[in-house]
């Protein structure tokens, strides 16, 4: 679901484009993505519930911010 959400999101109004970025940038943009899906994991592992419910919420989140916070970062960042 939050793939899906964020796939039609990110490609609608962000409009996050790899092809323009040299090696370089793509480094540094895969490390950060990989520092943040680890931080925004951790944070929501830290919620001290134990139900399926909570595991689809917490994987939604992560893969929301993922596909659709993420690439709106980078974009602001390389303005």
């Amino acid at each position: 679901m939050g793939l899906g959400l964020g796939y039609i999101i990110e490609s609608e109004k962000v409009k996050y484009d790899v092809a323009t970025l040299n090696l370089k940038q793509k480094v540094i943009n895969l490390i950060v993505g990989v520092m943040f899906a680890l931080v925004v994991f951790v944070l929501l592992s830290l919620v001290p519930l134990e139900t399926q419910i909570w595991d689809l919420v917490q994987f939604f989140i992560l893969s929301f911010t993922l596909v659709t916070v993420l690439p709106w970062i980078f974009t602001k960042i390389e303005k």
